[in-house]
């Protein structure tokens, strides 16, 4: 994939992960309790459903992992 489209593809997610959250936030489903650490807890939970939803095999997700830790990603 051309870096053009991976930015594409990353600035895209992350806003649908905004979108989320500001949809959470005008429902009031947050708290106004929650301060940084619930917030982190929130976003991490939102990119795992977003980002990962039925993506990938484990074999994909092995060489992934592998490659972060050899590039220190």
């Amino acid at each position: 994939m051309e870096q053009d489209k991976q930015k594409e593809l990353v600035g895209s997610l992350i806003s649908a992960i905004i979108a989320e959250i500001d949809a959470d936030f005008e429902a009031g489903k947050i708290p106004e309790c929650w301060d940084g650490v619930e917030l982190r807890w929130l976003i991490a939970k939102k990119f795992g459903e977003v980002v990962l939803k039925g993506v990938g095999t484990p074999y994909r997700k092995r060489g992934f992992n592998n490659h972060c830790l050899v590039e220190n990603l």
